[in-house]
Formats: structure tokens, C-alpha cells, sequence
């Protein structure tokens, strides 16, 4: 039986800091201090706040709350997928509809792929750049922190430069494979992390997953998994629920409107985006005057405010708006803090604003309270 306690609360400080009590240390003046003592209670590692303790074992890893979100998003990721191919057929082959309901990549293949990056077979470092690879130089000497009590590595430089580095090759594969939303990639991926982390792996050759089979296969292991040490159930938890999300919007059927400028005619409404079957039928409408421009005219006429009332922007943009750091903002949207919007005309990802801004908010908040 999992229980949650409730006897304490606690507050976020940083994503490096523990949560911390409303209490204070003995040597606290407490004057305008919000709380200082550290919470010894251990936080579910997907949503970070809840207590999680289970009767008679101690502690877990992850709280029930977030198993059931997880696994409503991979039964949900299957209901979507089923009433895509109709959804394509009526937007066209150009839809994204259409581009989610055709084959994904062979995971198989990838899997391959994969083993191959990480044990140097496809290295082009000595063939290509006629340099040794940064993954075979022998650890600089230094000195070296011990392992966080999650088993997680420190963040000191002197201490990444004694871990050494990694092949520019497996860095550049793993950042092209990062942003993949496909259904069948998703859970195909995580079939086979799975499969491989309890020695489960296919032996029939070639035997392809669907995503009927991998959904069920993760459901069945999903509770083991949450509290598995060794296993980034976190990571799975993020990447589901981004698919699921992103599926919702590509069916329209989350709740999501893309809002731009105020109406260049009225001024009176925010134009509103509506997707046709290709780019070239995109338009904006007035919701009050009922005018429309495509999408050319828009970005011609609204360029300037655009950028000041969209609810969501490329991390350039976002910089050089809000005077929020690239950087940030694809660190936040990779721990599922930041919502992605898809991509632009020229293929750039897009975040959410409002979130952007949350998140800006809540470290300036932490760093006053220090």
C-alpha cells in the first residue's frame, strides 16, 4: 500500500536543492525567511513534491499519482493513433495528421544503430578528422566527487574533465534523434530500453513492434519499472506525456488555440491560426470582424508585435523578447517544464511562453529567498 504524507508540507528552491519545510534552524533569525530546514522526506522523482512512502518497506521511487498519469498517457497515445488514419485522410498527405499515421523509422534498425554509436564502430573521429577520439583519452587527474545519493554524477567541471569525454559522433546522434514525436517511435524506443534493461529482448527475427503491442507490453511492466532504481522511469514518464500531448494537438483535440497579434482591422480581438490542408491554406482569423490573412500577410503586416503577444516562440525569439537565455529554455522543455508547440515555417521548435515565463518567475523567486 503506498501512502503520501500530509502531516508536513514543503516548498521548491532549486532543481540542485533539496525541498525545504516551513520550519527554521536554531541559529535562524527568521526574518524574512520562509523556511530553512530541509525536508527529509524522499519526493517522487517524476513530479518532485509528493512523499512517498510505502507501509511496512520505507520509501519509494515514484508516487501513484504518477504511475496513473503514465499510464493513462500510453493508452491515450494508442486511442489517438487508431483515429489518425481518418484524421489524414480528410487534411491530405501534406497534413501532419497523415505524416504520424504513415511508418515510423524500424526501432530494430536503430537499436543497431545505437550499440554501435556507443561502442565506437561508427567513430569517424581518426577517419575523418584524423584526431583521436575524446572518449579513448586516458581520465585527466584531478580530484573526484563521489556519486549523489541518487547515483547521479556532480556537475563540477574539474570533476567532468576527470569522467572524461564523450564521441562528438554518439553527442551529434543523440541530439538528432532528441525531438522525435512519432507514436510507434516513442513507445517503440522505450519497448526495447525496457526489454534490454530486464533481459527481455525479442529473439525473432525480424519481428516488427506496433504500437499496440509495445503499449501493452510497457502497461504490464509500468508499476516495476516506477520503482526501479536503476531505471530513468522519470525520463519515460516526460517522453510519453509529450507524445500524448503532441498527438492532441496535431488531432485538435487539445485544449489549444494558437493566438497571434490583435486584429490589424478592429484591434478589437487577437487573430486566432486555423490549419488547412497545406501551408498555403493557413490562415488567421479575427474572431471579431471575422477578417482573415493568410499566413505571409500576417507575418508581413504584424512582423514587430508578433513576437510581443504569441503564445509561442523559438528560443531566439524568446531571448531576445524576454531576456531569457536559449540555453534555459531547451533545459526546461527537456524536463517536461516547458511545453513544445511544434515547429515554425523554417522547422525551428517552438516553446510555450507562459511557461517560459513560470519558470523565470519561480528562479527569481528562489534566488531572492537565498
Amino acid at each position: 500500500m503506498i501512502t503520501t504524507s500530509t502531516a508536513t508540507t514543503c516548498r521548491w528552491v532549486g532543481d540542485d536543492q533539496p525541498r525545504m519545510l516551513r520550519s527554521h534552524h536554531r541559529d535562524c533569525n527568521t526574518s524574512g525567511c520562509p523556511g530553512c530546514e530541509a525536508c527529509p522526506e524522499r519526493h517522487c522523482q517524476v513530479c518532485g513534491h509528493e512523499h512517498v512512502t510505502v507501509d511496512g518497506r520505507g520509501t519509494d521511487e515514484t508516487c501513484a499519482s504518477c504511475i496513473g498519469t503514465t499510464r493513462t498517457d500510453i493508452a491515450r497515445i494508442g486511442d489517438l493513433s487508431m483515429i489518425m488514419t481518418a484524421a489524414a485522410t480528410e487534411r491530405g498527405v501534406n497534413s501532419l495528421a497523415a505524416l504520424h499515421a504513415g511508418p515510423a523509422a524500424n526501432y530494430d534498425a536503430q537499436r543497431h544503430v545505437h550499440r554501435s554509436m556507443v561502442t565506437g564502430k561508427l567513430c569517424r573521429c581518426q577517419r575523418v578528422r584524423s584526431r583521436q577520439c575524446p572518449a579513448t583519452l586516458p581520465p585527466a587527474s584531478g580530484p573526484s566527487c563521489a556519486p549523489d545519493d541518487d547515483g547521479k554524477p556532480c556537475k563540477h567541471q574539474s570533476c567532468d574533465r576527470v569522467r572524461g569525454q564523450l564521441c562528438p559522433d554518439v553527442i551529434a546522434w543523440h541530439e538528432d534523434v532528441r525531438d522525435e514525436l512519432h507514436p510507434l517511435w516513442v513507445l517503440g524506443m522505450w519497448d526495447f530500453a525496457v526489454r534490454d534493461h530486464l533481459d527481455q529482448l525479442l529473439d525473432t527475427v525480424g519481428e516488427r513492434i506496433d504500437i499496440a503491442t509495445a503499449a501493452a507490453y510497457l502497461d504490464g511492466h509500468l508499476s516495476r519499472l516506477a520503482h526501479d532504481q536503476a531505471f530513468d522511469f522519470g525520463q519515460l514518464a516526460r517522453e510519453v506525456g509529450q507524445c500524448r500531448g503532441h498527438l492532441e494537438e496535431v488531432l485538435a483535440v487539445a485544449p489549444y488555440d494558437e493566438t497571434g497579434a490583435p486584429c490589424p482591422a478592429c484591434g478589437k480581438g487577437h487573430l486566432v491560426k486555423s490549419y488547412g490542408a497545406t501551408e498555403d491554406d493557413d490562415r488567421w482569423t479575427c474572431p471579431m470582424c471575422a477578417q482573415w490573412w493568410t499566413e505571409h500577410d500576417y507575418r508581413a503586416k504584424v512582423a514587430g508585435v508578433y513576437v510581443t503577444v504569441a503564445p509561442a516562440l523559438t528560443a531566439s525569439q524568446i531571448r531576445e523578447t524576454y531576456r531569457v537565455p536559449e540555453g534555459s529554455t531547451r533545459g526546461w522543455a527537456a524536463k517536461g517544464l516547458v511545453t513544445k508547440r511544434g515547429k515554425d515555417g523554417s522547422g525551428r521548435l517552438l516553446y510555450d511562453v507562459a511557461d517560459v515565463l513560470q519558470q523565470r518567475e519561480r528562479r527569481s523567486l528562489a534566488s531572492s529567498a537565498v
